[in-house]
């Protein structure tokens, strides 16, 4: 039983402790000072009799409430826990005190102030709510003392709400040396009323034990500090839970930049009926959409992906984008642009960074679209008098692949003319592979039959029944890539 119950701890502390250190690392600098020897600290100090002081007061907490109940209510106290009866039954009460407090203390602390009270806090965002919560389970594991049961349900709440407050403002050592004192006192005080040899010893002992914890709590509190810099002294785990922090922090600057380098507005252009959107994914990707007015009746889009995840492929993104508009104002067409392009990319990206995209540049009086291709998804294009849907892939290479004669000799332009109810779709790989639960993607035949259901719809509910579609597919699934599509449907 010792060893199961010892095997579980480890697996509840691990989690515990791997959570709230990702959430409040700072509240186990304490713990981090004591694994590593500096037991005489001022946080150490601090700790001890912060801990004593909340759990003096919390247990002085719950005496007052018990007392006003008891004179509005009918209410009993017993206990029928057998580590209690134990306790009184024993010739070293003191003894057995104390490691059931310990020991039980260390399952409330993992599970109920670290675990619940990091769960709770990051979905409620509110400490005052987190501590009444956490309260809850608290006063369920203890209780039972008092009857009826919701009156002893109510006074722990009270009571706990002090400890856990503790533990949210300060840190673990806090927090466990407040249940152990709250314990010590709630079961310890019936010592000194006792005519038995035993519990009076006990008592004697307590005194003695309690003045030797203040006194190490003040040498500490004053003594110098040897470590400042609590970084040093941070775990293996700690270390890398940073880290996956920073990462984090990185992929969220990444999304913010992508996300702001997208067009805020959609262009007016009469004939066309234009929608957009991208969402990216959990890593951030490289997906890229932009428009270009180059008068009132033509307009120039793109679409592409940068390869990479993170910060890296969201510069790239921001770098293209700036390439984009610059030569979009002189170059005479897609082809043409996409050579410069590459060219520029080429000479200031790495060699493992690439991007791939669509440029295609419509002409509403002349009622064509001129389009280059450099190795992205293919575009598709529903043709309303045919009823029939074409993908469009041209020829051409990814952009930063090679400097510019392989490049330049495989870029294929093509110009496709257009009629009034026609619909393009431009779209990133975020769809098509995308993935259900049975790792089956949803690919560009699901995408094409989507496209041919909702051909009379104006382009937004186009754009929104991919989005959807590929939402009730994937049911749940992580979407590992960004989704972007552009949708323009000629009126």
């Amino acid at each position: 039983g010792s060893l199961f119950m010892g095997g579980i701890f480890i697996l509840v502390w691990a989690v515990a402790e791997s959570v709230g250190r990702e959430t409040w690392g700072d509240k186990f600098i304490p713990l981090d000072l004591l694994i590593r020897g500096y037991i005489f600290h001022s946080k150490i100090g601090e700790g001890i009799l912060r801990g004593i002081s909340i759990g003096v007061f919390s247990f002085f907490i719950f005496m007052v409430f018990t007392w006003l109940f008891a004179h509005f209510f009918s209410i009993t106290a017993f206990t029928t826990d057998e580590y209690i009866q134990n306790i009184f039954g024993s010739s070293n009460p003191l003894a057995l005190l104390l490691s059931h407090s310990y020991w039980s203390n260390l399952y409330v602390l993992a599970v109920n102030c670290i675990l619940v009270v990091v769960l709770l806090y990051n979905k409620l965002r509110r400490s005052q709510l987190t501590i009444i919560f956490a309260s809850i389970p608290l006063a369920l594991m203890f209780g039972g003392k008092i009857q009826p049961l919701y009156i002893g349900l109510v006074i722990k709440m009270i009571a706990f709400s002090v400890i856990l407050w503790g533990f949210y403002r300060f840190d673990i050592l806090t927090a466990f040396l407040s249940l152990i004192t709250f314990k010590v006192m709630d079961i310890g005080l019936s010592f000194i009323n006792s005519t038995d040899t035993a519990m009076q010893m006990s008592t004697e002992i307590l005194g003695w034990l309690f003045s030797g914890m203040m006194i190490y709590a003040g040498y500490a509190l004053f003594s110098k500090d040897r470590v400042t810099d609590f970084k040093e002294i941070r775990p293996a785990l700690a270390k890398f839970i940073s880290e996956r922090q920073r990462l984090q922090q990185e992929l969220k600057i990444a999304r913010d930049v992508q996300m702001s380098f997208l067009p805020q507005h959609l262009p007016t252009i009469k004939g066309l009926d234009i929608a957009a959107k991208c969402i990216p994914a959990l890593e951030v990707g490289g997906d890229y959409y932009d428009f270009v007015k180059m008068s009132p009746v033509r307009l120039g889009v793109a679409i592409g992906d940068v390869s990479g995840k993170g910060t890296r492929a969201a510069f790239y993104m921001t770098l293209v984008k700036g390439f984009l508009k610059a030569l979009s104002i002189k170059a005479k067409s897609p082809a043409e642009l996409l050579k410069e392009l590459n060219l520029l990319f080429f000479e200031n990206a790495k060699r493992d960074a690439f991007i791939s995209m669509v440029y295609g540049i419509f002409d509403v009086d002349a009622k064509t679209l001129i389009l280059a291709r450099s190795g992205h998804n293919p575009v598709i294009m529903y043709h309303k008098q045919q009823q029939k849907i074409d993908i469009i892939k041209t020829n051409g290479l990814a952009l930063g692949l090679e400097k510019g004669d392989l490049f330049n000799k495989m870029m294929q332009e093509t110009i496709l003319p257009l009629n009034t109810g026609d619909i393009i779709v431009f779209y990133t790989d975020g769809f098509t592979e995308a993935m259900d639960k049975n790792k089956e993607e949803f690919g560009e035949k699901r995408l094409l039959e989507l496209i041919k259901k909702y051909a009379e719809a104006p382009a937004e509910k186009v754009l929104n029944a991919l989005f959807d579609e590929v939402k009730k597919y994937t049911h749940g699934t992580k979407q590992n890539d960004d989704m972007s599509a552009v949708v323009l449907k000629v009126v």
